[in-house]
C-alpha cells in the first residue's frame, strides 16, 4: 500500500495493490484507520478495507472511495490504469457554480468506447454570499475562494494526468453586474478560460447528463437542475423538448428571503410566493401529460440522501442515480427541518455543513415543482451537466455509451 500526500495541493492518493483510490479534501493530516461503525475491518493483501469500499480519515470525518472503473467493468491491472479500462482523451471537466465548484475527471475505455468516470470533486465556493447586499456585484471574498478552489481542481487534475479541462461558469455568474471583470480575473489567476454557460445551454448539457445516466428515452419527462443562483428545466412533453432556465436557486433565495435561523413562518411564506411566481408560467398545463420527473444538483442529491439515510460520505452517482424522493416523505422532511436551526439540520444524516444553511429553501423549491407537475415522485440522479458536457466534448473522439 503506498500513500502519496501533498498538502501543499491538498493530493491525497492511496494505491490498494491492484485498486486505485483517491480524494483531494482540504485536511490537516491524513490517516487511515477504523470507524467504529465499521468494525469489521481486514488488512489484507489489498490494503485496509471495509465490505463497500475503503475509509480514509481525512480529519476531521471519514470519507470512503470506490473504485469507479470496477463499478463499470471487471477490471483488474496495476496502478491507475486499470486492465480493460484504459483511457482515451481524458479530460477535466470544472463547473464553477453559485453555490458549489464541482470537477469530474472522465475518458472513453479504448477497448468499450464507454464514457468512464474516473474522479469527482467539490468545495463550496459560496459566489452568492453577499452579493445582494454588494449591490448585485460578487465580492472579493468569493473571488478568492473561486481562485483557492480553481488552482486546487487544476492541481488534482495534473496528478490524474489530465491533458485537458473544460471550466464552465453558471448561476449567478450570468447575473452579476461585474461579472466580465470578475472572469477576467480569475482567468489572470488560475490560468483557465472560463466559458459562460447560457441558461439554455445549460439546461441541455445538464438533461443529457441525467437522461443517459437515467435511461430515460422519450418523453413525456420534465428534468430540472436546482442549483444555487439558478433552475434549469427541460421538458419533453412534446414533439421538440423545450428547454428553460430560472432564476431561482437555493442559495440566492436563502439570502434574499431568509433573515431568522431557523427562518420565520412568513419568511417561508413569502419564499413560496417568490418561487411560484417564476415556474407557475413555465409549467402550467404540464401535468396533463403526467411527465416522468428527474432532479439533479445539490439540493436534489442531498434530499434523497437524508430521506434514504445515506451518509454523506457515500454519497455517489452509484449511490444515488435512481433513487426515488416521494414528495408525501419530502413533505414530512421539510416540516422537520423548517424548526431546526442550521446547527441543529447540520447533524442530520445525509446533509453536510456546507448544504445545512440553503438546504430549506432548495426543499421548498423541488416541492413546489412536484406539486405544480402533480408528481408524487421524483427519480434523483447525481450525474447531470458534467457527464453531458464530458460526452459532448468526447463524441468526436469515439463513439460514447
Amino acid at each position: 500500500m503506498v500513500f502519496l500526500t501533498n498538502l501543499g495541493v491538498n493530493l491525497h492518493v492511496c494505491l490498494c495493490g491492484d485498486l486505485q483510490v483517491a480524494s483531494a479534501q482540504t485536511l490537516d493530516f491524513l490517516d487511515i484507520g477504523q470507524r467504529s461503525s465499521f468494525p469489521d475491518w481486514k488488512l489484507g493483501s489489498i490494503g485496509k478495507s471495509f465490505p463497500d469500499g475503503y475509509w480514509i480519515f481525512f480529519g476531521p470525518r471519514w470519507r470512503m472511495f470506490r473504485p469507479v472503473c470496477q463499478r463499470t467493468s471487471p477490471c483488474a491491472g496495476k496502478g491507475r490504469r486499470v486492465a480493460g479500462c484504459m483511457m482515451s482523451g481524458e479530460l477535466a471537466v470544472i463547473e464553477l457554480g453559485s453555490h458549489t465548484a464541482r470537477m469530474l475527471i472522465g475518458g472513453l475505455g479504448e477497448a468499450s468506447g464507454r464514457l468512464l468516470e474516473i474522479f469527482r470533486d467539490r468545495a463550496y465556493v459560496r459566489l452568492a454570499e453577499g452579493m445582494q447586499s454588494n449591490g448585485g456585484r460578487l465580492t472579493g471574498e468569493a473571488f478568492g475562494r473561486a481562485v483557492a478552489v480553481l488552482r486546487g481542481f487544476r492541481e488534482r487534475g495534473r496528478a490524474f494526468g489530465v491533458r485537458r479541462f473544460v471550466v464552465v461558469g453558471t448561476g449567478v455568474l450570468r447575473q452579476a453586474l461585474n461579472r466580465e471583470a470578475f472572469l477576467e480575473r480569475l482567468t489572470e489567476a488560475t490560468g483557465f478560460a472560463l466559458e459562460l454557460l447560457s441558461g439554455e445551454d445549460e439546461a441541455r448539457f445538464t438533461a443529457s447528463g441525467v437522461l443517459w445516466a437515467l435511461g430515460i428515452g422519450e418523453g413525456p419527462f420534465v428534468v430540472f437542475d436546482l442549483g444555487g443562483g439558478s433552475t434549469e428545466f427541460m421538458i419533453g412533453v412534446e414533439a421538440q423538448p423545450a428547454v428553460y432556465s430560472v432564476p431561482i436557486g437555493a442559495a440566492v433565495l436563502t439570502e434574499e428571503h431568509f433573515a431568522a435561523d431557523p427562518p420565520l413562518d412568513r419568511e417561508i411564506e413569502r419564499l413560496k410566493r417568490a418561487i411560484d411566481l417564476r415556474i407557475a408560467p413555465l409549467l402550467k398545463g404540464r401535468r396533463e401529460a403526467r411527465p416522468r420527473l428527474a432532479g439533479t444538483g445539490g439540493t436534489a442529491v442531498t434530499l434523497a440522501a437524508m430521506l434514504h439515510r445515506i451518509p454523506v460520505e457515500r454519497i455517489d452517482a452509484a449511490a444515488v442515480n435512481g433513487l426515488r424522493v416521494e414528495r408525501a416523505a419530502l413533505s414530512v422532511l421539510f416540516e422537520r427541518m423548517r424548526h431546526l436551526a442550521t446547527a441543529e439540520r447540520v447533524r442530520m444524516t445525509g446533509l453536510d455543513d456546507g448544504r445545512a444553511p440553503v438546504i430549506l429553501a432548495g426543499a421548498i423549491c423541488v416541492l413546489s415543482v412536484m406539486e405544480h407537475l402533480d408528481a408524487s415522485v421524483m427519480t434523483v440522479s447525481l450525474s447531470d451537466l458534467l457527464e453531458g458536457i464530458l460526452m459532448d466534448r468526447l463524441k468526436g473522439e469515439k463513439h460514447v455509451s
